[in-house]
């Protein structure tokens, strides 16, 4: 039997590769000032296959979409020396765009991204776990 024959059937099993809490500074905020001090912000992403990886049976990270790529892809993207954002909102979906457009190349099938980003200290009186936007669409082929 072929092990990636049953592994490849159309609803036979369910992989997600996450990138969890991916801590950031952004120039994030409604204001000139407010984005003058750059804002922790954590970002998880989720990846979720249609197809399993190669790398499930081969462990071989050229077999698989690399989460090092994801996150410093990230990184550059919310780079405050580069550019600010004022939403959280936008944000979420300036990074959904960028990666959906890389993993739109894999030989895997990418179903969905999913991107939530948390700024962490939000300046609202009484906010102690943040504020949370999460934007989830497929990834198209």
């Amino acid at each position: 039997m072929n092990p990636m024959h049953d592994l490849t059937a159309p609803g036979s099993v369910a992989c997600r590769l996450s990138v969890c809490d991916l801590r950031i500074w952004v120039s994030l905020g409604c204001s000139i000032e407010e984005q003058a001090n750059p804002q922790l912000v954590a970002v998880d992403l989720h990846v979720d296959f249609t197809t399993p990886p190669q790398g499930l049976l081969t462990d071989s990270l050229d077999d698989t979409v690399c989460y090092r790529q994801l996150a410093d892809r990230v990184k550059a993207l919310c780079d405050p020396t580069q550019r600010s954002f004022h939403l959280i909102e936008h944000m979420a979906w300036v990074i959904h765009q960028a990666l959906a457009q890389s993993l739109k190349e894999r030989p895997e099938t990418i179903a969905n991204l999913t991107v939530n980003v948390h700024k962490v200290a939000p300046p609202l009186p009484d906010v102690y776990g943040g504020t949370h936007f999460t934007y989830s669409a497929p990834v198209p082929r």
